[in-house]
């Protein structure tokens, strides 16, 4: 760390000992009607996010509607061809920018 001039960190915090609070914080995501369940694992869906929040750091609210108006983003037939690999799961994923939770 002292060769990339990095700070040593302040404190060490494994997420073993937090899987209760991942577990309980997926469980509230869920209860918000922002996740979904697949054969895979649990998914944020972002389209659910995006009707009541503006998703994505650099962009506001309207242009978020107007960007999904204009060109949805989701589940289009050959894609996992198109990305070259084999996800599990990926076919049941509702938009391409959802991300696994668990």
């Amino acid at each position: 760390m002292r060769a990339l001039n990095v700070l040593e960190p302040s404190a060490l915090v494994r997420v073993t000992e937090h899987i209760r609070d991942i577990i309980d914080y997926i469980k509230q995501i869920d209860t918000n009607g922002m996740a979904y369940e697949t054969s895979s694992g649990v998914y944020f869906d972002v389209r659910a996010f995006s009707k009541k929040f503006a998703y994505g750091k650099l962009k506001t609210k309207d242009r978020v509607r107007s960007a999904n108006a204009e060109a949805p983003v989701g589940r289009e037939e050959g894609q996992q061809e198109r990305i070259g690999v084999d996800v599990v799961g990926m076919d049941e994923k509702k938009d391409l920018r959802d991300f696994v939770l668990w």
